[in-house]
């Protein structure tokens, strides 16, 4: 009967090495599942990916991706622990699975504190442990791609550890990890210091609290302005800047609290754990400072989905844990059957409400892996011609589109088009805007061509560059000659086009929806002759962001089956003028051009800028310019431009 008991007693070990295994796999995988099915951005992955690869071949730490110094942005120096990695093999992989493991250790170091601080009660650790692996706001952690911020989750856990069984060295060498992970560490360090002065640990606090105030010194008075040329504060005026200008102003703070969203995230975040911490509220005060800036900044850091809850989760569950060792009595779990089935009881609820809210709120979505394996294959041919870019030019500057840059980002120069062209956060160091012929190739997902449609007609009609390849949902542009030397000149060329380039759109109305069967797609539902006029009054106007560039989500959001729409659109010309009209619809379209039926194409297919092109004849003033656009299901959407003809370079 003994060994059976010590047996009973080693499975919560067993099966929390299972679980953490488990996580570390999970996660792993879905990660590399999101970059394999070109799911991970410029932002944030693209970025950190060209850093590492740049301190693997011991490069200056400037990041042409934004056109920054990196350190200077956020100072990060932790990230050099990836260069030796990047050295044996460049890959993604790496940054992805390091900070996996940060989360899935935290889950085990939680699982031996909660042991060392209730100690006879594996079972309840493991619910502990469990509940941390389920809590969606460690999920969102990791699922937005990577940063360096995820890094300092087991690194939280870490610090609690050492300074629960008081472990001297360990804790101050895990207060210099912290500290390298970020610039801001020092908040939460430092208000863990003012924990251990309540608590009486005078050396942990003094230390704590120094270290972090003059790392922070240091770093924003020195090191940031030496890379960025400009310091901290100014860089994040609109966030911290925010809130230290507002300080004499309460209502901006009780605006914030009492916001929808704001209320929401706090539910979120201190769900199920959160709430049984403040029956010990001191054990929340490290987290505190990170806690305020999200919810008092807004925006994105206002909800669980990425990475801005790393600083609060870990002291969530401590103060958790602490408020049961402070209310033991409370909770009746002494020794004794009817203590059993309490702490039973306890785990079940603990794993039982994080499960709940992980259904709730969780990105992992277990579901969707097989959809996400098979569309792994599906994309393949996409990685696979971004393999052989990647291979066939490593040292060619290339400018790529958002969500295709970290396949390409193992290069001196990447930038995230429409860089270098179009400038967007540069010169942050005084770091001049880089040349557009340093870019060499131009690689843009197919979809998003409608983002910059200018810039890429403006640089295939004039010779700059050609379409070399376009195949797999993405174009590649290679160029044939450079542009202007002067650099001002290139962009003053580029301008001259884009005032020339296409036709403004005016008095753009979108009718309602008509159901129609796929037999009748061909249906007139309005008569061409009430249009020439004005819209009927039923018909939405319309203000197009680009008046020259028509791309209106026909959906509004809402499901749509076999059904039409009509948009009326006017364009004015002073003289009589032969152009080309470039359509992209999904699905079918048919074009009226002054009453006169000039187009049709009934298909289904996705949009994309420029697959229909059709020669027009425009008259002296008023052109009114009638689609419809059929949907069989799905995504609905109409794009098109009228390029004036001796500027389109087509037939």
């Amino acid at each position: 009967m003994s060994v059976v008991l010590k047996r009973f007693a080693l499975w919560p070990k067993y099966l929390l090495i299972g679980f953490a295994v488990l996580f570390f796999i999970l996660f792993t995988a879905k990660g590399l599942l999101i970059h394999g099915n070109m799911g991970t951005s410029a932002y944030d992955l693209g970025i950190f990916d060209q850093a590492f690869w740049r301190y693997s071949r011991f490069l200056d730490q400037f990041n042409t991706v934004r056109g920054l110094p990196i350190l200077g942005d956020h100072f990060s120096p932790i990230a050099f622990v990836f260069a030796p990695l990047y050295w044996l093999v460049p890959t993604v992989a790496w940054p992805i699975a390091v900070q996996t493991f940060s989360v899935a250790l935290g889950g085990v170091i939680l699982f031996y504190l909660v042991l060392a601080r209730l100690s006879g009660l594996p079972w309840l650790a493991l619910g502990f442990a469990l509940s941390y692996f389920l809590h969606p706001a460690v999920h969102n952690t990791l699922l937005w791609q990577y940063h360096e911020i995820v890094l300092a989750s087991g690194l939280y856990l870490g610090l609690i550890w050492c300074y629960v069984k008081d472990r001297w060295w360990p804790f101050v060498f895990i207060i210099f990890l912290l500290l390298a992970c970020r610039e801001d560490m020092p908040f939460t360090l430092a208000a863990f210091g003012c924990l251990a002065l309540t608590e009486k640990r005078w050396r942990y606090g003094i230390v704590s609290i120094c270290l972090a105030v003059l790392w922070w010194l240091m770093v924003v008075k020195w090191l940031m302005p030496l890379f960025n040329g400009q310091g901290y504060f100014r860089h994040v005026q609109g966030t911290l800047g925010m809130l230290f200008a507002n300080w004499h102003n309460p209502r901006f703070y009780l605006e914030r609290l009492s916001d929808p969203r704001s209320m929401m995230y706090l539910w979120q975040v201190f769900f199920p754990f959160g709430f049984l911490a403040m029956l010990s509220p001191r054990f929340l005060l490290p987290a505190l400072p990170t806690l305020a800036a999200n919810v008092l900044i807004g925006g994105y850091n206002t909800q669980i989905g990425y990475h801005y809850s790393v600083s609060v989760m870990p002291f969530l569950f401590w103060g958790a844990l602490e408020s049961i060792r402070a209310h033991r009595q409370l909770f009746d779990l002494d020794k004794g059957r009817a203590a059993i089935v309490r702490v039973g009881a306890l785990t079940l609820a603990c794993v039982s409400a994080s499960g709940w809210f992980y259904f709730q709120y969780s990105v992992l979505y277990l579901g969707r892996f097989p959809d996400q394996w098979n569309a792994l294959s599906a994309n393949a041919s996409k990685r696979h011609l971004l393999a052989s870019i990647d291979r066939n030019f490593p040292n060619l500057g290339i400018s790529a589109s958002d969500f295709l840059l970290p396949h390409l980002s193992h290069r001196e120069l990447i930038y995230l088009f429409p860089n270098p062209w179009q400038i967007r956060y540069w010169g942050i160091a005084g770091e001049k805007p880089h040349h557009p012929n340093a870019v060499d190739l131009i690689v843009l997902n197919r979809d998003l061509y409608s983002e910059s449609p200018e810039l890429i007609d403006y640089l295939v009609d004039s010779g700059i560059f050609h379409r070399d390849r376009d195949e797999s949902g993405i174009m590649v542009l290679r160029r044939l000659r450079p542009e202007a030397e002067d650099r001002n000149q290139a962009i003053i060329a580029f301008q001259k086009y884009m005032a020339m380039s296409a036709l403004p759109f005016v008095d753009v109305a979108l009718s309602p929806i008509f159901a129609t069967t796929e037999s009748q797609f061909r249906r007139i539902d309005v008569p061409q002759v009430l249009l020439q006029d004005h819209a009927p009054p039923d018909w939405q106007p319309l203000t197009p962001t680009r008046p020259t560039f028509l791309n209106i989500d026909l959906t509004e959001g809402k499901a749509s089956g076999y059904e039409t729409r009509y948009v009326r659109a006017v364009l004015t010309v002073d003289e009589p003028m032969r152009a080309v009209l470039a359509i992209g619809s999904d699905d079918g379209v048919t074009v009226w051009l002054n009453g006169r039926n000039i187009h049709e194409n009934i298909v289904l297919r996705p949009a994309h800028p420029g697959d229909d092109r059709v020669q027009i004849d425009l008259a002296t003033g008023k052109n009114v310019l009638v689609f419809r656009v059929n949907n069989a299901g799905g995504a609905w959407r109409l794009i098109a431009k009228v390029q004036p003809y001796r500027r389109s370079g087509t037939e």
